[in-house]
């Protein structure tokens, strides 16, 4: 195998678990001080694994084919990564000349790096999917790579692109892609087209990215209060959680206050600094506590729905009964999406007719 091959293994062992997954990403230092940002390095493939916790766990993987190197400093290369990114563990998967020492091994597996051949890896999948493994999944980390590279060729669609595939995974807390993913969309709401399946699966995509951050808020907001009997007391909360802290909250409604002002908006008009379609999204995560491990779900299931998209195979097929509540959420949310990024109305009305199809389909005998 080459590294893209390796790399492809491990991305169908994390996504034949359902695990969100987000090939190639570049880790940066946020608080540096450089004029221009680079990255420090780059992950192979990042994963995002639902815990009972009602969190995720970040999973990294590194794919490689050993020259010089020994594995244990590859091993320990990815440990101080995990460290810096607060992920729960890691595997280095290796293309290596002769098998790897035990030992090497053994003290990987002290830091929670599990170290890999490429042999060892056939042996470890098929164990860890009984029984036959990853190697019957479709769909592969160019999937993923296609979404961003055929909207590539529209130039106003870059900054969104950027954002989702780049900067989004170097935000400190899940619950912080809510916001630009509804900023960036709403900018290029007049350049997206519902006819063309690339920026159907673009959309689609972005709500998948959108709803990690919901399952985060959702975790946070069911730990705080369980079901809040208040919706008042639920949009305060969410209020809160999106921006940081009242004291965050209290510095940008005072920054939007001036730049209102400025341009001659009195104060009774200026409103509050709330997300667009706001009653919508605090009833969307008042739906998500009631079951509140269902969302945590449903960012691999839109994955999945816009990479059916983008191939033109039929929408939803791998959705099975158990995915019900998690499929009716989705729809909540990449309903709320298409209305609070101010979208043509027929995407809403495309993923709703597809996702009440195959709700129909599972419920019937």
């Amino acid at each position: 195998m080459k590294d893209t091959q390796l790399k492809d293994a491990l991305f169908k062992h994390f996504w034949a678990q359902r695990y969100f997954v987000q090939p190639e990403v570049e880790v940066i230092h946020s608080g540096g001080v450089a004029n221009d940002v680079r990255a420090l390095t780059d992950v192979d493939v990042f994963a995002l694994r639902p815990h009972p916790d009602l969190i995720f766990e970040k999973l990294l993987g590194d794919c490689r084919t050993l020259k010089s190197q020994s594995p244990i400093n590859r091993a320990l290369w990815l440990s101080g990564l995990m460290k810096y990114v607060n992920a729960r563990s890691g595997i280095v998967l290796l293309k290596v000349a002769n098998s790897i020492e035990q030992d090497h091994k053994f003290a990987a597996n002290r830091v929670n790096v599990l170290l890999l051949s490429e042999e060892d890896f056939v042996v470890y999948d098929k164990a860890r999917l009984f029984p036959e493994g990853s190697g019957i999944i479709e769909t592969s980390v160019q999937d993923v790579r296609d979404i961003r590279q055929m909207n590539a060729k529209y130039e106003k669609l870059h900054l969104l692109l950027n954002y989702l595939y780049r900067d989004a995974w170097r935000e400190i807390s899940f619950r912080t892609l809510i916001r630009p993913t509804v900023g960036y969309l709403r900018s290029v709401a007049g350049e997206l087209d519902p006819k063309k399946r690339e920026h159907v699966a673009l959309v689609c995509d972005s709500a998948a990215i959108f709803s990690v951050g919901v399952a985060d808020c959702s975790g946070r907001i069911f730990h705080q209060y369980l079901h809040p009997t208040e919706k008042e007391q639920l949009s305060e909360s969410l209020r809160m959680l999106l921006w940081g802290g009242r004291e965050q909250y209290q510095v940008y409604t005072r920054l939007r206050q001036l730049a209102l002002e400025a341009k001659g908006v009195q104060e009774a008009e200026q409103g509050t600094l709330d997300l667009p379609e706001w009653n919508t999204f605090v009833q969307l995560i008042r739906h998500a506590i009631e079951y509140p491990s269902v969302p945590f779900d449903v960012p691999w299931i839109l994955r999945s729905f816009a990479i059916d998209c983008l191939k033109g195979r039929t929408p939803l097929a791998f959705a099975r009964k158990t995915d019900l509540p998690q499929l009716r959420m989705a729809m909540l949310i990449i309903s709320y999406v298409c209305k609070a990024a101010g979208l043509p109305r027929d995407f809403e009305a495309k993923f709703a007719g597809e996702l009440v199809k195959a709700q129909s389909l599972l419920a019937s005998p």
